[in-house]
């Protein structure tokens, strides 16, 4: 059995302009993302496929396939119907649009995956139309490190922050930000290492890509641990 954990939702190759096929898809990675995050959360598993493609088609095909371990479910896609850039909102509204137009084809079959992801769409409405999970975190002394992740139709953002013993913000500095899209930002960044005074970033060569100086190793003990914010990219995409 494999653990669904991919959602993407846009039109094939060839139905829209260049332009807007661009737009597209960077623009829909963060309702997809998190729709997969809800599917990994509620350990969703099949033995056909991993990830769901909700593709826009010029003739859908009116049955669901499946094809390299995706569940295919075409759907109209209507490239005038796509609003403007400054419009996140209606944006993902279109793309929730035509995910529910898809649900209705696997109801019956996939009644769990659909009330899931259902569900999911509320959530992401609730959070503003923005995907934000930790991709890692730790505890030291009494505090907790972390990096954290944020994603709109505009932009992924990654932080290093730094919570205190009641999980409150003690401080948060900006990282990385790029265009929302894992090709853009997934292999970046993968953990964060102390050594010394300084926690390393490392990417998925295992380099390191940022450095952030810690400014008394006295503060472990302490309920606001500091930093002093100082950071450094040693590695240059």
């Amino acid at each position: 059995m494999k653990n669904v954990n991919y959602v993407v939702v846009i039109p094939e190759f060839g139905l829209w302009n260049e332009y807007n096929n661009a737009r597209v898809r960077h623009e829909s990675r963060s309702l997809g993302y998190f729709l997969a995050l809800k599917l990994k959360e509620a350990k969703i598993k099949s033995d056909k496929f991993n990830g769901i493609f909700f593709q826009g088609s010029k003739t859908p095909n009116p049955d669901i396939y499946y094809m390299n371990n995706l569940l295919i479910i075409d759907i109209k896609f209507p490239e005038e119907s796509y609003p403007s850039k400054e419009n996140s909102a209606e944006i993902n509204e279109y793309l929730i649009k035509r995910i529910e137009d898809g649900l209705v084809k696997i109801q019956e079959k996939y009644s769990e995956i659909v009330s899931v992801v259902r569900d999911g769409i509320d959530d992401f409405r609730i959070e503003n139309y923005k995907c934000i999970w930790i991709h890692k975190k730790r505890k030291i002394g009494n505090a907790t490190v972390r990096l954290r992740c944020e994603m709109n139709t505009e932009y992924f953002r990654l932080y290093f922050e730094v919570l205190n013993k009641n999980d409150k913000y003690n401080q948060s500095k900006l990282l990385l930000e790029t265009l929302p899209s894992e090709y853009h930002f997934k292999k970046r960044f993968k953990d964060f290492i102390l050594s010394d005074n300084e926690f390393f970033i490392t990417d998925f060569l295992d380099r390191k890509v940022f450095i952030i100086r810690i400014k008394s190793l006295d503060q472990y003990s302490k309920d606001n641990y500091i930093f002093d914010g100082e950071i450094e990219c040693v590695n240059e995409y």
